[in-house]
């Protein structure tokens, strides 16, 4: 006869027979440990699978459902959370809520990396995955608004289209110049999403982004446009993979050049455009919460490279966009 036991402290269990097999996760079901990869529960038979909104915070796989004839959506059996495939007009048909909390939460922003719309009730209070109150969900319908008056947002999640894309390793070419959308209509105070409060320079310097930040007490801050690519670059990689490890190898992947030619021009270290990142976020919760995100950022790159933060980004400088008037 085989025994399981429970790590105390963690929901890992171990069995008797080889304490070298481990048990991380449960069933979503009857809380019977399954193997990472087991579709089905050994106990109840139910098949299971993983939900891309609360699989490793809550470390039990949910029923598997087929989608609902009529809206397509996925109703997680752990979580309660609704899952809808994108589609152009899925985002204003939907009835529901959303949770901002765009950095900290599985579930923060709507979107996830499986191309599915993570939707809460619509009158939810609190969301059922990060239960952080100082980020209380907001109408569905608020998200394109929110999205279409903030300069990050629009670039980093963009319209419908490109929510879909996912991350690839063509990213360093997608994010061109060419890419960066200038709302018509700007936010009057720093945006309840990503709370950036970023701004296209003025006639005279089209080609600078400039942004107020905490640590210069106010004062506006700017860099050129490829440069502003790329904090948007870091923030998307945390916005779509909470994981640390993948939303590291996201950018790493796509910034680290081992054939570097030894140019100066035109480059920032990993530890500035972080800085950058965080100094232009205004509201408080979520400047705390992404401060929390980069430091296993940091960390990681510290554990990759020698050089560690220190690294020097190179950018691909496009036309800019004086010069292609």
């Amino acid at each position: 006869m085989n025994f399981l036991f429970r790590i105390p402290g963690s929901d890992v269990f171990i069995t008797t027979d080889d304490p070298n097999c481990r048990y991380d996760v449960l069933c979503g079901h009857c809380e019977y440990p399954v193997a990472e990869n087991d579709p089905q529960c050994p106990r109840c038979q139910r098949l299971l699978e993983d939900c891309p909104v609360c699989r490793t915070r809550t470390h039990r796989k949910a029923l598997k459902r087929d989608p609902d004839p009529q809206t397509g959506a996925i109703l997680c059996s752990v979580c309660g959370v609704k899952r809808i495939l994108f589609g152009e007009d899925n985002s204003l048909s939907i009835r529901g809520s959303f949770c901002r909390n765009l950095y900290g939460c599985p579930a923060g922003g709507l979107l996830l990396r499986t191309e599915e719309f993570a939707v809460l009730p619509p009158d939810a209070t609190l969301c059922p995955i990060c239960r952080d109150e100082a980020f209380p969900p907001l109408d569905l319908k608020a998200f394109r608004y929110l999205i279409s008056r903030c300069l990050f947002c629009n670039t980093c999640l963009g319209p419908i289209p490109s929510w879909s894309r996912g991350w690839s390793e063509r990213e360093e070419a997608l994010l061109s110049v060419d890419d960066l959308r200038i709302p018509e209509e700007l936010n009057l105070e720093p945006c309840p999403l990503c709370g950036r409060d970023d701004r296209p320079g003025d006639g005279s310097n089209p080609d600078v982004i400039q942004f107020p930040g905490l640590q210069e007490h106010g004062r506006i801050s700017e860099v050129s446009v490829v440069q502003y690519l790329r904090i948007v670059q870091l923030g998307r990689a945390l916005i779509f993979d909470k994981e640390e490890s993948r939303s590291f190898r996201l950018t790493f992947d796509v910034w680290f050049d081992p054939l570097d030619t030894g140019k100066r021009e035109e480059r920032m270290s990993v530890a500035r455009i972080g800085e950058i990142l965080l100094d232009g976020t205004l509201r408080p919760e979520i400047r705390h919460v992404l401060k929390k995100r980069l430091e296993p950022f940091f960390a990681a790159w510290a554990k990759k490279l020698p050089s560690g933060v220190s690294y020097d980004v190179r950018f691909h400088k496009g036309v800019s966009r004086t010069e292609s008037r």
